[in-house]
């Protein structure tokens, strides 16, 4: 695990408000993040080190200073450089917290995926590091600040289609549930085939991709919140806290254990 230099702001907690979360990370260098997605929308902004994000087969470069956007359920995959490692802050934002800051409008997208702006993500660091009072309520500020530059309204043609949709949805709210590529194909009413085919198409990953990456983000929270290991393993639908532990330090890039001390 790398160390952040003494630039690099690192406060030892998250912050936990109604909608709005966020949480400080320091990544090995040359590690790699395998393909998945999450449910709300993702934001980090980078305290030191390079990282790399793929995003449907185009490679973006963020440094000390940008800022890094993934839309709800978009597919990606990242990297630390292989010598600098990765500090950064992530904020989750829900869909409805994304529509409010865009100020109730259609929903909002963003044209990049790594955005330069130092304003902005000097706003959103600052922020991030409020110890008084409602934190929430400064990063709502900032994000205000970076929806209201750079979103614009989503362009709803680009929507995935409703089998994804219908079988997406069914995954959001029922990860803990085991279930089958059959069972899913049966939830969405198309073949096996045109399901694997349609969920690639639209959102890059596998269903099943889909959704152990929705169980490591319901995973996340609860580390955070203190359970037991063993007890997370099975409210998030792992068989075991080593199949937990594996697929957590592969997505998140430390131990369930680290990243709870972090």
């Amino acid at each position: 695990m790398r160390r952040s230099s003494a630039s690099s702001p690192r406060p030892r907690r998250a912050g936990r408000p109604t909608t709005l979360t966020w949480e400080w990370n320091s990544v090995r260098a040359d590690h790699r993040f395998p393909r998945h997605a999450h449910r709300d929308w993702s934001f980090g902004v980078v305290c030191g080190g390079v990282g790399f994000v793929d995003v449907g087969g185009t490679v973006h470069e963020a440094h000390s200073g940008a800022i890094t956007v993934l839309h709800p359920g978009e597919s990606h995959r990242s990297w630390t450089h292989p010598t600098s490692g990765l500090d950064y802050v992530v904020i989750t934002v829900t869909k409805a917290e994304a529509a409010t800051l865009h100020g109730g409008r259609a929903a909002p997208t963003f044209t990049e995926h790594v955005i330069e702006d130092p304003g902005c993500a000097g706003a959103l660091l600052t922020a991030c590091e409020s110890r008084f009072g409602d934190a929430a309520t400064p990063v709502a500020g900032a994000l205000a600040l970076l929806f209201g530059t750079h979103a614009r309204d989503e362009d709803t043609s680009l929507s995935p289609s409703p089998v994804v949709r219908v079988l997406r949805e069914y995954l959001d709210d029922h990860y803990a549930v085991p279930v089958s590529l059959s069972d899913m194909a049966a939830l969405a009413r198309v073949s096996q085939a045109t399901l694997v085919r349609r969920f690639h198409a639209d959102l890059g990953l596998a269903p099943h991709e889909y959704l152990v990456s929705r169980r490591i983000d319901a995973a996340r929270a609860m580390v955070r919140s203190g359970l037991p290991l063993p007890e997370i393993a099975q409210l998030t639908g792992f068989a075991d806290q080593s199949h937990l532990h594996r697929h957590f330090t592969r997505i998140v890039g430390v131990t369930p254990g680290r990243y709870r001390r972090n």
